[in-house]
């Protein structure tokens, strides 16, 4: 798990997830998310605040006791404060550029501890534990960190899911100069032409939405927009219009196949297929409750968050 700070200090430098991201484009490997090239573009050409996700969220939970489980099976002792763990490539065509950010190191060796949670289907990406049969991105990944770091090796402890426990598999991806080679020069070529020269990969200059969403803006001030600014504010009435429709006609027709059901929670198409209508429970926490119950304790716990939506007003 790494600091806020560092996680700004991530822009000034293509990162060994970066480089995953990155040649997974190129090479059209599978990530176990969804990032492309010009997300890796945008986060370093723009201040964006950290966004984690239910899956990087475990992912942070179960990385301090993954560690400890290699560490104990490989017998060795391990540097996991933060501020140890970030190092910057210091020689060849990277040199200042590439930079990682290790989970661990391994004390008295040149080598680190990679610790990953996937799911059991991002899991088939693995092989036989005790190999180098990682998945590609992860191949990427401690390749890039181990020419940050001058490591021989990166040991790699799995996480995935098994009934009610997490298993977890050792592997170990020995340094290979030609793999990072062709990382380093791929990453420095991609920096120029893209951060350097402020073009994104897909040559298209407006940001994503979820850039834009995250500027800062001038509280109160307003501007003229540009002519054409009329028309994507009419094909949007439109879309909205469209949605809304689209929306209402998927409601009258789950009624008529809930009708159809009758009592039954199953029925099954005259094609084959099955319409199915189950109950699902669920366990949600009870907020107003608690503000009732124990105002205090509520308040202690509350957390402001904003939002703004766009709306189109009439003259």
């Amino acid at each position: 798990m790494i600091t806020e700070q560092q996680r700004q200090r991530r822009r000034d430098f293509l990162g060994s997830s970066d480089m995953a991201i990155l040649l997974a484009c190129l090479l059209k490997f599978p990530l176990p998310y969804k990032k492309t090239d010009t997300d890796v573009y945008w986060s370093k050409v723009t201040d964006l605040p950290d966004s984690s996700t239910a899956s990087t969220e475990t992912g942070d939970w179960l990385e301090k006791p993954l560690l400890g489980l290699a560490a104990e099976e490989l017998g060795v002792e391990i540097i996991t404060e933060p501020e140890r763990l970030f190092t910057v490539a210091q020689e060849g065509e990277g040199k200042g550029l590439l930079a990682a950010h290790h989970d661990s190191l391994i004390v008295g060796q040149r080598a680190g501890i990679e610790a990953k949670f996937r799911n059991a289907d991002n899991a088939t990406y693995f092989g036989e534990p005790y190999t180098d049969q990682v998945a590609m991105d992860v191949i990427i990944q401690v390749q890039a960190q181990m020419y940050c770091a001058d490591l021989d090796k990166v040991y790699v402890v799995l996480g995935t899911p098994s009934y009610y426990t997490v298993e977890h598999r050792l592997y170990c991806v020995p340094r290979d100069e030609d793999i990072i080679e062709q990382i380093v020069h791929f990453g420095a070529d991609w920096w120029r032409k893209h951060v350097e020269a402020k073009i994104p990969p897909n040559g298209e200059t407006v940001p994503p939405l979820y850039v834009l969403k995250a500027l800062e803006r001038r509280a109160g001030a307003q501007i003229k927009l540009p002519d054409e600014a009329v028309a994507w504010a009419d094909r949007r009435i439109e879309l909205k219009e469209q949605i809304k429709a689209l929306t209402s006609d998927v409601e009258q027709i789950d009624a008529k196949l809930i009708h159809a059901l009758g009592e039954a929670e199953a029925g099954l198409l005259s094609d084959g297929r099955k319409v199915t209508y189950h109950r699902y429970e669920s366990n949600r926490f009870d907020s107003k409750q608690l503000k009732i119950d124990e105002p205090d304790l509520a308040q202690k716990y509350m957390r402001k968050s904003h939002y703004r939506t766009l709306y189109i007003r009439k003259k």
